[in-house]
């Protein structure tokens, strides 16, 4: 599954990613410990 990720960085810009994974708990973990300093503001399941 495709999940479109809003996220805020420690200097408060917002930026959006695409990640994937099999379920939105386990894309917040893989994103969580690529970029710990940000935090995920929204995540949307996105088709391709």
């Amino acid at each position: 599954m495709r999940f479109k990720v809003s996220m805020i960085n420690e200097l408060s810009n917002g930026y959006e990613e695409t990640a994937m994974a099999k379920n939105e708990k386990e894309e917040e973990r893989v994103l969580q410990t690529l970029k710990p300093k940000s935090k995920l503001s929204e995540a949307k399941w996105v088709n391709k």
